[in-house]
């Protein structure tokens, strides 16, 4: 059995069921992508190769001249059914090629053999992704490699397994922050890139730790939006340049602390660069940034920017080490659950995924628009959160972060349900509670 990738010629509306109708292939296993009317790339399988076409060997060299080898099939046409129109044009085997070698040239590393893996659309493997992050990090590669292969891989589109290989090998990569808890810490960090709103999560984040649950809370200063975690915290009085004992010690102490993320991600630094230079926004501060907490936050509430998003990060998350996880997107374009419309979910508990969606009035609350919700700069942030925790603020912003935090008590066991996280994370706000753990958070972070 071998596995291989083939562009199809077939009629237009008649690719579903591909595996049942092509004979002589064994199975269909994905279908890739359709790149026209007729032009469909699937991996497929197949068992009784050779009386299904010839074995052709070829060799190229690329621009740079490195000089390569693939084995080609050339297929027999009269082998296929009739709705395909004509045999594929080209196999490539096996999908799975050998682990490419990155050569060592005058102290720096050549990705040429990764590169041109990754344009003719096979995917990376868990040693070859591990080689790209780990010379990265140690300054073997230029930015015009790191260039390269960030739109390398966002030309072919990052498969599951390549994003929790990225994610794991930057874990590995970062300075850890050791924790001494026996409680699963949590997050609330998102991919950011939504609708602009009142740094929410951050608030949300400060809520849960009022409530007793410890808090690694992960983040940076703005990318896509006008106020970022870090942004809005400095405005809240926080100091977030702290050591990786100092946080430590913090969520041990208090029960939260913020970890600012290029303080612990050598690699985002530099990736920062090629990145910003491309103007493309590329995995590594979106997608990656959520999963790669450097103190191994293994409970977390997730919005993300794209609908599409939610079933990727879900089987993301689900092939790494977390335990109970909430994937959120407001259908109308926040990277929250949403107070304005519809939420798409995807839960995630120890590896098993439920998806499902809910309105506003599924828990009580009032729908509102964008603009009740809305954000601004840092201070405006910054105030919206202190009056909503002062109580003076009680309107649709007050529900917006009612709604996410109650989602957060429920993933972190202290609700037994998103509706019934509401009520208890309105006593946090009337209590007191998430202000006087907003003000020890501000005196602690000054600390020594």
């Amino acid at each position: 059995m071998i596995t291989a990738l083939v562009l199809f010629k077939a009629e237009k509306g008649k690719i579903s069921g591909l595996a049942n109708k092509v004979g002589a292939i064994d199975e269909v296993v994905e279908v890739l992508s359709i790149t026209g009317e007729y032009d469909l790339m699937a991996k497929i399988q197949v068992q009784d190769y050779e009386n299904l076409a010839d074995i052709v060997t070829e060799k190229m060299q690329n621009m740079e001249g490195v000089l390569s080898t693939r084995t080609m099939m050339a297929f027999k046409t009269y082998k296929f059914h009739e709705l395909i129109v004509g045999a594929p044009s080209a196999l490539i085997m096996p999908e799975d090629a050998p682990e490419t070698a990155m050569v060592l040239e005058n102290g720096k590393k050549t990705i040429a053999p990764i590169l041109a893996k990754l344009t003719e659309h096979f995917n990376l493997d868990k040693n070859e992704i591990n080689n790209v992050i780990d010379a990265i990090n140690a300054g073997q590669l230029s930015d015009v490699q790191i260039a390269g292969f960030l739109v390398g891989l966002l030309c072919k589109g990052p498969s599951i397994k390549e994003v929790a290989h990225i994610a794991q090998a930057m874990r590995r990569n970062c300075v850890p922050i050791k924790v001494s808890t026996t409680a699963e810490l949590t997050d609330t960090c998102g991919t950011g890139g939504g609708l602009t709103t009142f740094n929410v999560s951050t608030a949300n984040a400060i809520m849960a730790a009022s409530a007793g649950i410890p808090v690694a809370k992960h983040g940076s200063r703005s990318i896509s939006s006008s106020s970022g975690s870090a942004d809005v915290l400095e405005a809240l009085g926080v100091n977030i340049d702290r050591t990786p004992e100092q946080v430590a010690r913090m969520i041990e102490d208090i029960g939260i602390s913020f970890i600012y993320a290029p303080n612990f991600h050598p690699v985002m630094l530099k990736v920062f660069g090629p990145e910003n230079q491309l103007g493309i926004k590329t995995i590594f501060f979106t997608i990656i940034g959520p999963l790669i907490n450097p103190a191994g936050a293994r409970n977390h509430t997730m919005g993300v920017y794209k609908p599409e998003l939610v079933n990727m990060m879900a089987e993301v998350v689900a092939e790494m080490d977390f335990n109970h996880v909430i994937i959120a997107h407001g259908m109308d374009g926040l990277d929250e659950i949403s107070l304005i419309g519809k939420t798409s979910i995807a839960e995630i508990r120890q590896k098993q995924i439920k998806y499902y969606e809910f309105v506003p009035e599924d828990f009580g609350l009032k729908r509102c628009t964008l603009s009740d919700i809305a954000g601004g700069g840092p201070e405006f942030n910054a105030r919206v959160i202190r009056n909503i925790f002062a109580g003076t603020e009680r309107g649709p912003r007050r529900d917006f972060l009612v709604l996410n935090n109650a989602a957060t008590l429920y993933v972190n066991g202290k609700a037994p349900s998103i509706q019934e996280g509401i009520e208890l994370s309105r006593s946090l706000i009337d209590s007191g509670a998430a202000q006087r753990k907003l003000n020890e958070l501000v005196e602690r972070s000054h600390a020594a």
